[in-house]
């Protein structure tokens, strides 16, 4: 599954418990980091909970993908394999998070301010809705390659540079496999972009 519409849901780990910011910024400013975060959990492997309220807003691919359904969050932890305890908990707690007036402040395509503010170790920042409309539905989420992070030390000019920061005769690097570029995350696009900067240059 997309990590995209992450924003509109609770996202757990294998133990039934949060461990990122779903709501931290747009899709496109957190792409890299939400892989890194999702990677790092057990086995690699989380789920995207969601229920009725937001349905309508998934993107193409969730509609592609096979969810988990159940009337109830005990039923949903059991089908997912995971700890009924840990997984209610976190729900419950999250759920008692969320701002009375989220209903009335959540704008699905902006970043609204909808937080569950300083009542959770792992607040979630924007997007912050209770998960409580029947049935509730999870998808599970792993990491795949996008793209490369990283490669080979180039100038300004796209020309190679060796270790100690001389040009390498006849050799340019473009885009992905360039480096040099990216601090702790990759912004959505930015791909694309340099392909086509460099691409000029060269």
């Amino acid at each position: 599954m997309s990590r995209c519409s992450c924003l509109y849901s609770v996202v757990v780990n294998l133990q039934g418990r949060c461990f990122m910011d779903e709501g931290e910024n747009r899709p496109s400013r957190i792409c890299g980091k939400t892989g890194a975060a999702i990677v790092g959990q057990p086995g690699g492997t989380t789920f995207q909970v969601f229920d009725q309220k937001t349905l309508h807003l998934f993107e193409s691919g969730h509609r592609a993908a096979s969810p988990v359904e159940a009337e109830t969050l005990q039923g949903l932890a059991k089908k997912l394999g995971l700890p009924v305890k840990s997984f209610c908990d976190t729900t419950r707690e999250f759920n008692a998070a969320t701002p009375a007036s989220s209903r009335d402040n959540f704008n699905p395509f902006d970043v609204d301010g909808v937080s569950t503010g300083d009542k959770l170790s792992i607040p979630k920042s924007n997007w912050a809705l209770p998960i409580d409309e029947r049935p509730f539905v999870a998808y599970g989420v792993t990491c795949g390659i996008t793209s490369t992070y990283g490669g080979l030390k180039t100038d300004s000019a796209g020309r190679v540079l060796n270790q100690e920061r001389l040009h390498m005769p006849g050799l340019w690097a473009i885009g992905e496999i360039s480096r040099g570029f990216f601090a702790f995350d990759y912004p959505e696009g930015t791909g694309l972009l340099r392909g086509a900067v460099f691409g000029k240059i060269v």
